[in-house]
């Protein structure tokens, strides 16, 4: 689950904390020392994890985004500068900007905030936020409960004396999901503006459902073995690639609808980042989702713009096709979804698109974690391909093209691979080069 770090950097947090000694510590070294081991905690159990680092006073400002190196977290603690009064809710739109842009507004996050319990004084208060949310228009809400699934964790530096009835105490607070419109009146949820917000062609483009769909997966991957007949008919693929087991992928031409399609960044898995997260001697298993794509269903208002037409025939994708631009964010997005209750399980699981790599310290625990997994994933809807998966644990295992080697605690090429390279230098070499030697 991905986390934010919520400082509190207003001149209320450089009051002086009295302790025993000659040395002079203020509320912001104490936070700062307890975000420094709580960053050391996290990059040892959950290094897998994406934390961000915003600061804020009257206004906020994102210092680490969102990141695996703990390390460039605890530098940025110790950059930080004193500014102005605190404005609590001008960290929760900034946590709430930041959080959107990053992952949407589907993927569940937690979020930290820690300050000294100071609700600020004027305009910019959080007493004047509070005391103005009936005069409030939908455009500009008070920033709870956030637009995403959530949990917020207030950490209050203060004592019991200073932290009385207009205090904010330490607490643990669970906001639930408000993704669905809020009526203007009362702030209550519309029952019909899911349904509606749904269907309208203003809203993200092309937007799906979860794979928990009323139709059965039976309805929905047939798609790919027709699509895979059509391919030998000349319809409007733009190509197809073939894939391991002599089954081919189609690719649905969509350059012209590309264009008309905000394509947003989102993070994903690399080859470098997975490398980095190994460890010499820990066990590796690989699962693949069969047809990833087609487990998600295109709403029935957008299955029009995915046509193709062989002869006479008008077809039409009801699952997310390939080639659509969009296609590996959405997937991502969903996929999300299950490898966060994998996480809260403790299985250390790396998926990249529909290919998941997991990861254990011994065999048994790699063993249990991949029983886990499939477990998960079947109850989720997912399909799994056994034939291209390999769910038995080892520590010599090719993933992504490349060969890892945990009991060496090396990355190679596999045989196959070096071999053509060897074979294309040597082709290289020997090839009749023009000698510029004598050029001037």
């Amino acid at each position: 689950m991905p986390t934010v770090v919520v400082m509190d950097v207003s001149l209320s947090m450089t009051r002086p904390v009295p302790v025993e000694g000659t040395e002079d510590f203020q509320r912001k070294h104490l936070a700062a020392h307890g975000l420094t081991m709580l960053f050391e905690h996290m990059a040892t159990n959950y290094k897998l994890e994406f934390t961000a680092l915003v600061v804020f006073s009257s206004l906020w400002e994102l210092m680490v985004p969102f990141t695996r190196d703990y390390n460039t977290l605890q530098e940025a603690l110790s950059n930080i500068d004193d500014y102005d009064k605190t404005c609590l809710e001008s960290a929760l739109q900034g946590v709430s900007s930041v959080v959107q842009q990053e992952w949407g507004a589907t993927i569940p996050c937690q979020v930290v905030l820690v300050t000294d319990g100071c609700l600020g004084i004027g305009r910019g208060s959080l007493h004047n936020s509070l005391s103005s949310l009936q005069q409030r228009s939908e455009s500009n809400r008070f920033p709870l409960p956030f637009p995403f699934p959530s949990k917020l964790y207030i950490m209050c530096m203060a004592n019991l004396e200073e932290a009385g009835p207009s205090r904010v105490q330490h607490k643990i607070v669970t906001v639930p999901y408000a993704g669905r419109t809020h009526s203007r009146r009362k702030g209550r949820t519309s029952p019909g503006s899911q349904k509606q917000a749904s269907q309208s062609p203003k809203e993200e483009n092309l937007r799906l459902s979860p794979p928990h769909d009323s139709r059965t997966l039976e309805d929905i991957t047939p798609v790919g073995s027709q699509l895979c007949s059509f391919s030998k008919s000349g319809c409007l693929l733009q190509k197809t690639v073939p894939k391991k087991g002599g089954s081919v992928l189609p690719i649905l031409d969509l350059k012209q609808l590309n264009k008309y399609v905000r394509v947003r960044h989102f993070r994903m898995e690399s080859l470098r980042s997975i490398i980095a997260s190994m460890e010499k001697g820990e066990y590796l298993a690989f699962i693949d989702i069969q047809d990833a794509y087609l487990h998600i269903p295109i709403p029935p208002a957008h299955q029009s713009f995915l046509r193709f037409a062989i002869d006479q025939d008008h077809y039409q994708f009801v699952a997310l096709p390939f080639g659509l631009a969009t296609a590996p964010r959405v997937f991502t997005k969903v996929m999300a979804a299950t490898m966060d209750v994998l996480h809260t399980r403790g299985i250390v699981v790396v998926p990249y698109l529909d290919d998941l790599l997991i990861k254990a310290p011994t065999f048994k625990d790699c063993e249990l974690s991949v029983s886990i997994t499939t477990d998960t994933l079947s109850h989720t809807g997912w399909l799994v391909n056994l034939q291209r998966s390999s769910p038995t644990p080892s520590q010599s295992l090719t993933f992504l093209g490349m060969l890892f080697n945990t009991s060496r605690g090396l990355v190679l090429l596999p045989k196959d691979k070096a071999l053509a390279l060897r074979l294309g230098v040597r082709t290289f070499s020997s090839a009749n080069l023009l000698d510029l030697s004598g050029l001037p």
